[in-house]
């Protein structure tokens, strides 16, 4: 009866420990947890890699063709994995940094030509790190 309930979005409020525990129990690939976890109104925890981070080709190529559109790929510390022309002419060379340099919020607050690019450095500053926090929290 109760795991009726559950999949039926009732009021029975388990804890995220009792769904992880019986996603694993059934077995539930990525999906099927994800929705487990909305049908209980409840944020589905993430798997964490702790494989290096790479960005496939498909995406390097549409980045590449984004040649007016300043982008970049970000991986879960806020290291720049991937870009293009337009962002590394509008924010510097990345293939010149070392790989730590190559860091959204080591470039914000330790790189004085990068500041020098934002005109309201300190609110940027400060929503970037509220949204790094945020971000990062998933990876703690």
């Amino acid at each position: 009866t109760w795991y009726t309930w559950l999949e039926q979005g009732r009021d029975i409020r388990p804890s995220a420990q009792v769904l992880n525990t019986l996603a694993d129990a059934l077995r539930l690939d990525e999906a099927e947890r994800r929705h487990l976890f909305t049908l209980n109104n409840r944020q589905a925890p993430q798997a964490v890699s702790s494989a290096p981070e790479c960005v496939d080709e498909p995406l390097q190529r549409m980045l590449a063709n984004l040649t007016h559109q300043p982008a970049y790929v970000l991986g879960r510390r806020w290291d720049v994995l991937a870009w293009n022309r337009a962002a590394d002419m509008l924010f510097g060379g990345y293939d010149t940094l070392d790989r730590d340099e190559r860091n959204i919020m080591h470039r914000l607050f330790a790189d004085p030509a990068h500041r020098k690019l934002l005109v309201d450095w300190e609110s940027v500053a400060r929503v970037s790190l509220a949204m790094f926090r945020a971000d990062s929290a998933r990876y703690a």
